[in-house]
């Protein structure tokens, strides 16, 4: 149950090409599904991703950080 609240967290938190590239993964799709799908690389994917990912991961620690000193 906490790791489905910290994923819709995450998810929030994501940009909309992040979003809909996780849901996709989350779905069971491929990088090369989605590569496919978006007209762009594999690895375009890829790194798009995992900027898009590490930045919303990055507010979600920086929210907590915030509520734990309040």
């Amino acid at each position: 149950m906490h790791n489905r609240l910290i994923l819709e967290t995450l998810l929030k938190l994501m940009d909309a090409d992040t979003r809909r590239i996780c849901q996709w993964r989350l779905e069971g799709y491929s990088e090369l599904q989605i590569a496919k799908r978006l007209g762009i690389s594999p690895n375009a994917v890829s790194v798009r991703f995992t900027r898009g990912f590490k930045k919303a991961a990055k507010e979600l620690l920086r929210g907590k950080r915030r509520s734990k000193r309040k």
